[in-house]
């Protein structure tokens, strides 16, 4: 006699672990920890791409500093521009989620806290330090896991920054 638990949504569609129903418990948590540990080989070889705007680009020592912060959570990165007349900058770094997710908590708290709004003039329209940090799913992750990466980022953010944080596009809750 077997049986077939379905695995987790997370390890795709169709997986199954069957087991004898003698020995059900033993080797049911065999089959999930195999499941687990795909997740987890899966997650580790997903890759996002990341591009943070930040309101500032006339500040060498600052936009160096917000480079340097993300650079430091071991993400690559793969431009870094800005722009004196708009006052802003755009960096661009990709890396596996938890090194996006500390890139962009780094880059985030260096930009709030040397980033002052109420002196700020610029030709481009801005809502804040970080005005816009969009992710793009480059490898193993669906849109759906990266819509709920940028919640759990956006979560992070408001929490440790302690500032307002607005989602857009896929991210945002209807």
């Amino acid at each position: 006699m077997y049986a077939y638990p379905r695995c987790l949504s997370a390890c795709g569609e169709g997986r199954f672990f069957t087991f004898e129903a003698h020995y059900p418990l033993k080797v049911y948590l065999v089959g999930l920890r195999r499941c687990w540990r795909s997740i987890i080989e899966r997650v580790s070889k997903s890759r996002i791409l990341c591009i943070p705007n930040f309101s500032e680009g006339r500040n060498t020592e600052t936009i160096h500093a917000v480079a340097d912060a993300a650079a430091s959570a071991g993400v690559r990165i793969h431009h870094c521009s800005w722009d004196y007349d708009h006052h802003r900058m755009v960096l661009a770094f990709s890396g596996t989620p938890a090194q996006v997710k500390r890139a962009v908590l780094h880059a985030g708290a260096v930009a709030v806290a040397r980033i002052d709004l109420n002196c700020h003039r610029g030709a481009h329209p801005r809502i804040g330090a970080v005005d816009v940090v969009p992710f793009v799913p480059l490898e193993g992750l669906t849109r759906e896991e990266a819509v709920a990466f940028s919640r759990q980022v956006a979560k992070s953010f408001a929490r440790r920054l302690r500032v307002p944080v607005y989602l857009y596009e896929h991210s945002a809750r209807e």
